[in-house]
């Protein structure tokens, strides 16, 4: 998994899961470098304060696309 995957993923964790990662996260950081660590910690801050759609969201999203190009 790529680490453009992990940060996406990231976006539909609960906050008790984001919770568990932050401390799997701390618990290995000393073995990571900080370009690591930065884009995780983004991944995290993305996570908890922007707006992610859900497949659901998308699915509909599409259905309208193909709706409006006929």
């Amino acid at each position: 998994m790529s680490m453009n995957e992990i940060l996406d993923a990231l976006g539909s964790l609960s906050p008790n899961e984001l919770d568990f990662v932050r401390d799997k996260i701390d618990a290995i950081r000393d073995d990571m470098t900080p370009e690591m660590v930065a884009a995780v910690e983004e991944g995290l801050r993305s996570s908890r304060e922007e707006r992610h759609c859900t497949i659901e969201d998308l699915r509909e999203d599409m259905r309208s696309w193909n709706s409006a190009s006929k």
